[in-house]
């Protein structure tokens, strides 16, 4: 699979270019994030705010609510019974917590054992889950796409054009900025104003895909704080002083 899949010009100096990235990968994300087992699992981005309720839901990053759903309750279910079925030869899910719609007990203390999954089973797993990928997907390339030809504004001013969007009630369809990962390295994050983060990391050939979650908002408080949570400033990455938003956005708080 390709991400993006075709070249998106934020600027002069930074774009993302096409890069193949596994499908297993891909569908790893899937299972973590729409599917929820991340937070099952306590990895999830949000897992702080629902271990102090004592219990993890599966949809604590708000996929379900998203226009159109990426995956509700209900086809969540039904595909936790067609993965359970699967097998080949011996080899089943090795998810023990596959069909659990929360979980309040202790942490994972590796990862989603999606990771571990043998290779032909893992194939047969990325068929069940095909419409949610392909949905997954098409938020990805919908938050990208929207910083094409993005404004370049300072950071400073972000955060100005941020407060009146509050006192308007408008958002950016998405902010970037480029600068320090939680990785170590530098790369590039997308946000969007319905609580989608995407990030892409540079390697030797440029920038590739690393993840795409949700921390869903709880009103408007939270959508301008996810907003301006921009990337550190780091001279590795390119125009890491700047950031870059939504040209019918920036005219339209002037």
């Amino acid at each position: 699979m390709r991400l993006p899949p075709a070249r998106i010009k934020i600027d002069d100096g930074l774009a993302l270019e096409p890069r193949d990235v596994d499908d297993r990968v891909v569908h790893e994300h899937v299972m973590k994030h729409p599917f929820g087992l991340g937070q099952i699992y306590g990895i999830g981005k949000n897992d702080v705010q629902f271990q102090a309720a004592g219990r993890r839901r599966w949809n604590a990053e708000g996929w379900d609510s998203v226009g159109p759903p990426v995956i509700g309750l209900e086809e969540r279910q039904q595909t936790s019974t067609a993965v359970r079925a699967l097998h080949v030869d011996a080899e089943r899910c090795g998810a023990a917590r596959l069909d659990n719609e929360a979980h309040g007990g202790m942490n994972a203390s590796v990862c989603v054992p999606c990771k571990l999954c043998p290779p032909m089973l893992a194939a047969a797993c990325r068929q069940e889950l095909l419409p949610v990928t392909e949905r997954y997907v098409a938020e990805l390339n919908k938050l990208v796409g929207a910083a094409e030809c993005a404004v370049r504004i300072s950071r400073t001013e972000l955060f100005g054009l941020l407060d009146r969007g509050l006192r308007q009630k408008v958002w950016p369809s998405v902010v970037v900025s480029t600068g320090t990962l939680g990785t170590g390295g530098v790369g590039i994050r997308l946000s969007s104003a319905q609580g989608l983060r995407c990030e892409f990391y540079y390697d030797a050939l440029g920038a590739r895909w690393r993840t795409l979650f949700r921390v869903a908002p709880r009103g408007a408080n939270d959508v301008v704080s996810f907003l301006a949570h921009i990337l550190i400033e780091d001279p590795r990455a390119p125009l890491s002083g700047s950031c870059f938003v939504e040209r019918r956005w920036y005219e339209e708080v002037q």
